[in-house]
């Protein structure tokens, strides 16, 4: 059910995405507030019944809500984590858009490419919901 929830509201989330970066988002926060990414996966992952307190993506590893996921075992609404930006990961995404299919980064400027990124930032940590973790 969790992942019935996530895929309505990235759905949902993406249909109100702005086309430009000067449109309204119509995302609760603004672009400033979600440098990190944090507030977007924050947000999203809330409205699809996982709850954790907010942490910004350079303390998110501390959260006690999420366990660390090796690297090619990553599923959808796991969340991808760099010291300085976060996003939540959906394979299934650019299959369903005819996108390439590393282009399964979600963030609140749209989707990205998780090979883009990790040849820019290295490799993404992905991160669990679970409240057995740690």
């Amino acid at each position: 059910m969790k992942f019935f929830n996530l895929r309505i509201w990235l759905i949902a989330i993406l249909a109100i995405l702005p086309l430009s970066a000067n449109a309204d988002s119509g995302l609760p926060f603004t672009a400033e507030e979600n440098a990190d990414g944090a507030r977007f996966v924050w947000y999203v992952l809330q409205r699809s019944g996982m709850e954790f307190d907010y942490l910004p993506a350079d303390h998110f590893p501390e959260s006690p809500s999420f366990r660390v996921i090796e690297h090619g075992l990553q599923d959808t609404g796991d969340v991808a984590w760099w010291p300085h930006l976060m996003a939540i990961y959906d394979p299934n995404f650019p299959k369903a858009r005819e996108l390439p299919l590393d282009v399964a980064i979600v963030t609140a400027k749209g989707p990205l490419s998780l090979t883009r990124l990790e040849e820019k930032m290295g490799p993404a940590i992905f991160y669990r919901y679970g409240k057995s973790a740690k």
